[in-house]
């Protein structure tokens, strides 16, 4: 039997294109705000992830990178006001600035680990998630096929 790469690799992508932005109610000044953090793949996740490794000594960090920091420098993030979006990118100094590590800093410590959660949960539950999802089916095909007589 030949594994058929192309039709995995195709089917991985469109698992990754599939995975939808989450939005995270917060309050930043007085104004109630969405955050919508898309899903990050490849390349572009794991710059940001391997700058920041997890640190043995650090309690309660669940992942492979630190969340905190990760969460803080996430590419892509969006603020929505009353359907107004921004991108969080202003010019500055003649440069592109992307903002989000700046409001990120400004939120509270409770929205910051709201945040954190739905960078863990497309991250890190996410992938585990399938995987374990993965397995069980793999194990339930192989019990379905054998007899005990």
């Amino acid at each position: 039997m030949t594994i058929d790469v192309d039709d995995l690799i195709r089917k991985e992508r469109e698992y990754h294109e599939s995975i939808e932005p989450v939005d995270v109610q917060v309050l930043l000044g007085d104004r109630l705000l969405t955050v919508r953090v898309p899903y990050v793949h490849g390349a572009k996740f794991d710059d940001v992830a391997a700058k920041y490794p997890v640190e043995r000594a650090m309690r309660g960090n669940r992942g492979p990178f630190d969340l905190s920091k990760v969460t803080r420098e996430y590419p892509d993030v969006v603020l929505i006001d009353s359907g107004e979006e921004d991108d969080l990118f202003v010019i500055r100094n003649k440069a592109a600035f992307y903002r989000w590590p700046e409001v990120y800093d400004a939120l509270s410590g409770d929205d910051q680990e709201s945040l954190q959660a739905v960078v863990w949960g497309l991250h890190v539950h996410l992938p585990r998630q399938r995987l374990a999802e993965a397995l069980k089916a793999k194990s339930g095909a192989k019990t379905e096929g054998r007899s005990d007589d």
